[in-house]
């Protein structure tokens, strides 16, 4: 199972660095997703990284990037949801709502319901449970 993490290099709401974030979702998809599986993990700021490079999960957080820099959010986001169009047997996961909102607003007329797009959002155990149901883990 390869997951790429794309993240703004700008770093979190909470105030941790975009290195901290990174590690913190490394370890989450250990602790709740994967346990004792093997999985590749890989993080990049580099935006091309998620058109170009092969993943079974894309987790991405460009939230921070809003401020100041709308239309390069608004590109990123409009790149994601051909992405989620285009591959269907990827799961994408928005990691914060703030990147929700982001991609809601910039694609509010193509952004349709897709099984392969969740968001973190709020209700962690729901997250969860989406990522182990898409990759068959689910107990």
């Amino acid at each position: 199972m390869k997951i790429l993490y794309f993240c703004d290099p700008i770093g979190t709401f909470t105030g941790d660095t975009a290195d901290q974030e990174v590690k913190y979702c490394k370890k989450w998809l250990k602790d709740f997703i994967f346990e004792n599986k093997k999985f590749q993990f890989k993080s990049t700021f580099d935006s091309t990284a998620p058109i170009n490079e092969q993943y079974d999960i894309l987790i991405f957080d460009f939230g921070g990037l809003g401020i100041g820099c709308s239309c390069l959010v608004a590109s990123l986001s409009r790149e994601i949801l051909k992405l989620v169009e285009d591959r269907p047997n990827t799961l994408f996961v928005a990691w914060t709502s703030f990147t929700n909102e982001y991609l809601k607003d910039a694609c509010e007329k193509e952004l349709g319901d897709f099984p392969n797009l969740v968001c973190r959002d709020t209700n962690p155990e729901s997250l969860i449970k989406a990522i182990k149901s898409w990759i068959n883990l689910e107990k």
